[in-house]
């Protein structure tokens, strides 16, 4: 097992996304942080003037800094009512159970927007809009 650059996610190489930069290959966990790597700089020298985020040190606090960056780019994953959790990083991951996303492994996060049925009482839901609920 290895670790996506950008986002800190642990990934399996053999089925992993990868790209290599100055004869090192790097793996990711999805198309978006693969492009995201891809669009960055050559990471400058250790003199200085860089101008990525962190001075071009390569620190485990600078990976943390990615991550969290990398988290704001999935804040529009919203799950639909119906769905007790929800992978935030991946749309449409949903399942009523908590467990861990199999797309990218993360655990699924409790939707504040389900709402249990009332016991007896049918909920009928549009399958073209799985938000509309009577």
């Amino acid at each position: 097992m290895t670790k996506d650059p950008i986002c800190g996610m642990t990934v399996e190489p053999k089925s992993a996304l990868r790209a290599e930069r100055n004869n090192q290959t790097f793996y990711f966990c999805s198309e978006d942080c693969r492009k995201q790597f891809l669009a960055q700089a050559q990471p400058a020298s250790s003199s200085g003037g860089s101008g990525d985020c962190c001075g071009g040190k390569e620190t485990h606090e600078h990976h943390e800094h990615a991550a969290q960056d990398h988290r704001h780019d999935h804040a529009a994953v919203k799950p639909s009512s119906a769905a007790k959790y929800f992978c935030p990083m991946c749309p449409g991951v949903e399942s009523d159970k908590p467990g861990d996303c199999p797309k990218c492994g993360m655990a699924l996060e409790r939707n504040p927007a389900w709402v249990a049925p009332a016991a007896g009482k049918p909920i009928y839901i549009c399958p073209m809009h799985p938000e509309v609920q009577q």
